[in-house]
């Protein structure tokens, strides 16, 4: 629990740096006063301090899962651009269902290529509108109005 407000200054000086959302610096919690129980205290009492301790538990999951997902829309259109290459250099199929390989005819391999770079396109302005709402999360928890 004395660790918290350390926490919630790194993670917003992160959040600052990598997103541009402007996260304040935050006084101290706890008074000035000699006793390491009696600043525990304050800080178990403080509501920031449970803010802080959610929005940390939460960020876990949320990583996890817009990490997958990202790795995901990245590998397919990697996939989509590398299309012609895998099928007519090394004759590797796009895709294989019930051992039936489905290959695309030449002419539409320019399309999967354009299909792909659109992807990319499209997947890095995702991040950024993900990036944008995780900051407002992380200013929404861990900074007081």
């Amino acid at each position: 629990m004395l660790s918290i407000e350390g926490l919630a200054f790194v993670e917003g000086r992160l959040i600052e740096g990598m997103t541009g959302v402007r996260m304040p610096r935050r006084s101290p919690t706890a008074p000035r006063t000699k006793g390491v129980w009696k600043r525990f205290v304050a800080r178990l009492t403080d509501g920031r301090t449970w803010a802080t301790l959610i929005y940390l538990i939460l960020k876990l999951p949320l990583g996890v899962i817009s990490f997958a997902l990202f790795v995901t829309f990245l590998a397919y259109a990697l996939q989509l651009i590398a299309s012609p290459i895998l099928q007519y250099g090394f004759g590797q199929s796009l895709y294989v269902i019930n051992d039936t390989r489905i290959t695309f005819p030449w002419w539409s391999l320019p399309i999967l290529v354009f299909a792909g770079i659109l992807e990319i396109a499209l997947v890095l302005h995702l991040a950024k509108i993900v990036a944008r709402i995780n900051g407002a999360f992380a200013k929404a928890m861990l900074v007081r109005t």
